[in-house]
């Protein structure tokens, strides 16, 4: 079996892409304080930060091991599930109890049984194919990855890279030819899966020596990675938000690995606990945003530039926090549950 991947870098990028979700979806709040303020698109960036990093560490922890798919499977779904199916049934009974509390949440009998499956299916509320918790459509593109992840393990080592690379092209070529208007079909096959294979062919490249570049190279990758998300008017969708925000992460996760693989990223302590809370804080982070904003709104703390910059001040912090404290009492006690400590995987 494959041995646990310590690169501080990756636990630091998994910080910076969870935060900047956050810092996105700050501004879902605003038009409750009456504030019309912007925040930069490319702040939803982190997602397409989150899968690159899902395929470099789907590649690297399997390549060398003799993991079986029922073993594979078995660690991903300890991994995601439990937190996730919590987080469900907690927004379930607020749709159920109090539904006028949710600010785009109502009770969908064939959308709950869809959200707890990471089956996509049309939100009841909002105009999107978003699970009840609405951050967790992205896990509905992680749970379909592992599952063609999964199956590529029944292949030798050398096939694995081509057969779920070219699955992934060809679902996104049908995409952009066939424009599917059904929920699942358009879902499973939207270009940013092809950001899952920018991660696995980095790894590939890693694994085999052909990214060792040194230290200015890999600084002028993270460079022009920031540069090229920052550009604005750029679009979020399909093809588009793959070339825009799913190549630029791949440049700063080549630059990011390799300062690490050279000595130059270190073990920091709070960048590295973020890290490694970052799934609990982009789970819990929207309702936590959601309470924020309704005592603001209660304290009459306007919607003016100085009140946003609170209230965004509050909110990072907030969410930082209460991450952290679902990590230690929830996320880490329930994956402990399943697995022993020393085996559990490397969250992605």
């Amino acid at each position: 079996m494959a041995s646990r991947i310590e690169y501080n870098s990756i636990q630091y990028l998994r910080a910076v892409a969870a935060l900047a979700v956050v810092a996105h979806h700050l501004a879902v709040q605003f038009p409750r304080f009456g504030s019309a303020i912007e925040l930069p698109e490319f702040l939803s960036a982190g997602v397409d930060l989150f899968f690159v990093i899902s395929g470099f560490i789907m590649w690297m922890t399997t390549r060398t091991s003799d993991i079986t798919p029922a073993q594979f499977y078995r660690k991903r779904i300890v991994r995601i599930v439990p937190l996730y199916w919590l987080f469900t049934s907690f927004l379930v009974l607020i749709a159920l109890v109090a539904p006028s509390v949710l600010q785009s949440g109502a009770f969908n009998l064939n959308h709950v049984i869809a959200s707890y499956l990471f089956f996509p299916h049309p939100h009841p509320v909002v105009d999107a194919i978003y699970p009840i918790v609405v951050p967790g459509w992205t896990l509905n593109y992680e749970m379909f990855f592992y599952a063609i992840f999964g199956l590529a393990l029944f292949l030798p080592t050398a096939l694995r890279l081509w057969a779920v690379g070219g699955l992934l092209v060809l679902l996104s070529v049908v995409g952009a030819i066939v424009s599917p208007t059904n929920a699942a079909f358009k879902f499973w096959t939207d270009a940013i899966l092809i950001e899952f294979l920018f991660g696995m062919l980095i790894a590939a490249a890693f694994a085999s020596g052909k990214l060792n570049i040194g230290r200015a190279p890999s600084w002028a990758l993270i460079v022009i990675g920031l540069a090229l998300v920052a550009i604005p008017g750029t679009s979020t969708h399909g093809l588009s938000r793959t070339w825009f925000f799913g190549v630029p992460a791949a440049l700063v996760l080549i630059g990011a690995v390799s300062l690490d693989m050279i000595g130059d990223v270190g073990r920091w302590p709070i960048p590295k606990l973020l890290g490694d809370a970052s799934y609990s804080i982009y789970l819990s982070h929207g309702i936590t945003l959601s309470a924020i904003s309704h005592v603001w709104q209660r304290l009459h703390f306007g919607g003016d530039p100085i009140g946003i910059f609170g209230f965004c001040i509050l909110g990072m912090c907030a969410a930082m926090l209460v991450g952290i404290a679902v990590y230690y009492l929830l996320e880490r006690p329930l994956i402990g549950a399943f697995i022993p400590r020393r085996q559990i995987p490397v969250p992605v």
